[in-house]
């Protein structure tokens, strides 16, 4: 028959294993989707860079004709 202070020991070692599995588990899930932001974060600033571009393209376009037109 197991003694109490064995079973003590093999629940310890049993709970700390499974919170080392749950631990393992959450750093994963974690790491997905901190790797997908950084991803859409990626997407967000080609996006506004190109804005940026245009933006800045339609500003010239705008003084060349300010400037043609004596305003």
């Amino acid at each position: 028959m197991i003694e109490f202070d064995q079973f003590v020991q093999w629940a310890f070692y049993g709970l700390l294993s499974g919170i080392a599995i749950y631990a393992a588990k959450t750093l994963g899930q974690l790491r997905e989707s901190v790797e997908f932001l950084n991803v859409q974060i990626a997407v967000i600033l080609t996006k506004s860079d190109g804005y940026e571009r245009t933006l800045a393209k339609h500003g010239d376009e705008i003084e060349k004709l300010k400037t043609k037109h004596g305003g």
